[in-house]
């Protein structure tokens, strides 16, 4: 067992663990890129005390046969699938680029949101019913931090006062609302109470109201960093879907339970 170890060192072993060997390579191989290089000292001391525990332990699972076990087996085989499908998925589309024209271009068509800032209130709730009603009291009732809490109360609702530079209500997959209070805010004039917006992801129903706007206190150069990130996303996703499609042709898909479908 030492020997056939001992063959898959690919450098200079810094540990060893019962009849495991531990390189550089390996701490280095088990990070994503460059991520081992922008540790400090202290956090790669603590990366290697982890590499060693988890060495340490997955021996004595070895030992008492857990790896053996029916549901561990089970387990196992979708970590390895995981790990396979994280690296063929990257593979694919490491190459993907985003040229500064197409970031230059986005932010163009959308400036003047980028420009500016929207404050906004929102409330969040499962009834359709209960979003009528919150939006009555926001109709007749002068917002305060007071009825927000109220009504938030009493329909065991989400609600709060938030704001965000609206040209990123466009980078959909950037969002941290669903897509549907998006396309509203861009439309809605400040002041207005929106009609109830239904939103399918997570399914219910959301009522939001503009408070005010302001310039934007963001650089320009960190809106295109985050509009580059966006595009390349919008490409991965793209090239995944592709992917799938074609692959099914490979390996044809059969769904057989409701909850599937």
């Amino acid at each position: 067992c030492k020997k056939k170890e001992e063959k898959k060192l690919t450098g200079t072993p810094i540990a060893r663990i019962g009849n495991v060997y531990i390189t550089q390579d390996d701490l280095e191989r088990g990070l994503p890129q460059f991520a081992y290089q922008l540790m400090g000292e202290e956090q790669r001391k603590e990366f290697f005390n982890y590499v060693i525990d988890l060495v340490i332990f997955s021996l004595a699972a070895e030992k008492e046969g857990i790896d053996k076990e029916p549901l561990m087996k089970e387990r196992l085989l979708w970590a390895r699938r995981m790990v396979l499908s994280d690296e063929y998925f990257r593979r694919k589309t490491q190459n993907i680029i985003v040229t500064e024209s197409k970031v230059d271009s986005f932010y163009r068509t959308f400036e003047n949101d980028f420009l500016k800032e929207i404050e906004f209130v929102y409330f969040f709730v499962n009834t359709l019913r209960d979003a009528e009603q919150i939006r009555n009291a926001l109709m007749q009732g002068v917002l305060s931090p007071k009825l927000i809490e109220e009504l938030t109360s009493k329909y065991n609702a989400i609600g709060d006062i938030t704001s965000v530079n609206a040209g990123y209500l466009h980078l959909e997959t950037a969002l941290p609302f669903p897509r549907e209070i998006a396309q509203v805010l861009l439309k809605l004039p400040k002041g207005q109470v929106s009609d109830v917006i239904s939103v399918q992801n997570p399914p219910g129903f959301a009522i939001v109201k503009i408070l005010s706007t302001s310039p934007t206190k963001l650089s320009k150069n960190d809106i295109l960093s985050d509009i580059r990130q966006y595009i390349q996303l919008t490409k991965i996703i793209r090239v995944k879907d592709s992917l799938r499609e074609e692959l099914k042709k490979t390996f044809p898909v059969e769904i057989y339970t409701k909850g599937g479908k």
